[in-house]
């Protein structure tokens, strides 16, 4: 999902407020010439007027190679949260120091052009200033490059210009909460149709330490009397903890499409969190046989996701237990059974942001 177009800064210099001053002044000096000589006894005003031009003009040409030899390189995450307050920055290289500098960058949620840091003089240094900044939308996101902006000497001329390279960003899609219901209702369905090639026992596997909100039926209590400290049993599965999530991206637009996604995004976290082996499937998949990974991976991948027309058949992987969450309900006649949640059920089973709705 793209945004809206980002400004990049552009080079040029422009006169500053007090530079204008001084244009003005001069020009009115140096108007003085013509004055009759009985009003202008001495040519003192024009001298003035003469030297503020200069300071003028050499101003203009002078603060354009202030910033020559200073390079500036975004400091951002390659993924970022939507819509949360991130702490974004710079690597400001200047080898041979440079003069007070202004570090212009681009807002990633209106596109224009901002002073994000001001700097003082600075001698050969490194130096990483920072700031924060929100992305409101999610999908992939190409800051241009950032910009330094130098009003030196006098102040009366304000150059700018492009200094290093810009970067891309993927902003994560939001995330909700699943309910109690979802992890019963998962469960269920997957030990009643999903296949293993090695069944589990639903033996004891390994005892750990408590963590604050495991249930208390897993804690193994005459174990934890023994140990003197709580300890969870942790037991094998009945099944294979497998599940193929399968999106449903046809029929979705707009904010149903964002909420399609938000629920996928949603069911990936929370999948991902209880130790199940989770892969991705659909159109904006990279390949045709989904894509196994981690719990970030598959966030950035449900982040670039795109509404497509291609059948849901298509992706449907053979023999695997397949979650499918789509925007409407859909009957699959395969083996094993999917467990399909259309958008009304994935709001029964999940609390959703707000802002989605």
């Amino acid at each position: 999902m793209k945004g809206p177009a980002a400004s990049a800064p552009v080079a040029g210099r422009r006169l500053t407020l007090l530079g204008w001053l001084v244009a003005g002044e001069s020009g009115l000096l140096l108007s003085s010439r013509l004055w009759p000589a009985d009003r202008l006894p001495t040519p003192l005003p024009v001298v003035l007027g003469a030297g503020l031009a200069a300071c003028l003009v050499l101003a203009w040409f002078l603060a354009a190679r202030r910033t020559r030899g200073v390079d500036a390189q975004w400091r951002v995450a390659g993924q970022v949260p939507i819509g949360e307050e991130v702490a974004v920055g710079a690597v400001l290289s200047a080898p041979h120091g440079s003069p007070p500098l202004t570090i212009l960058a681009t807002d990633p949620g209106s596109g224009r052009v901002f002073d994000a840091v001001r700097l003082k003089a600075l001698g050969p240094a490194t130096v990483r200033p920072t700031w924060t900044a929100r992305f409101p939308r999610r999908g992939l996101v190409r800051l241009p490059p950032l910009a330094l902006a130098c009003d030196q000497p006098f102040g009366l001329v304000r150059a700018q210009a492009p200094a290093g390279d810009g970067v891309e960003v993927v902003v994560l899609p939001p995330l909700g909460a699943v309910r109690k219901t979802f992890a019963a209702r998962l469960q269920a369905w997957h030990t009643a149709s999903a296949e293993a090639p090695e069944a589990g026992l639903d033996e004891l596997d390994h005892l750990r330490g408590y963590r604050p909100g495991d249930p208390p039926r897993q804690v193994h209590w005459r174990a934890s009397a023994r140990a003197g400290r709580l300890l969870v049993a942790m037991r094998q599965d009945l099944v294979s903890r497998r599940v193929a999530l399968l999106v449903d991206v046809r029929l979705a637009a707009g904010k149903r499409f964002e909420r399609l996604i938000c629920a996928a995004a949603t069911a990936v976290d929370a999948l991902c969190r209880d130790g199940w082996i989770v892969s991705l499937h659909g159109s904006f998949a990279r390949s045709p046989d989904g894509v196994l990974g981690e719990r970030d991976d598959l966030l950035a991948l449900l982040a670039v996701a795109e509404p497509g027309d291609e059948p849901l058949g298509a992706f449907l992987p053979p023999g695997l237990a397949a979650l499918v969450i789509s925007p409407a309900p859909v009957e699959l006649a395969v083996f094993p059974v999917p467990l399909v949640l259309d958008l009304d059920e994935c709001e029964r089973l999940m609390q959703l942001p707000r802002r989605l709705r």
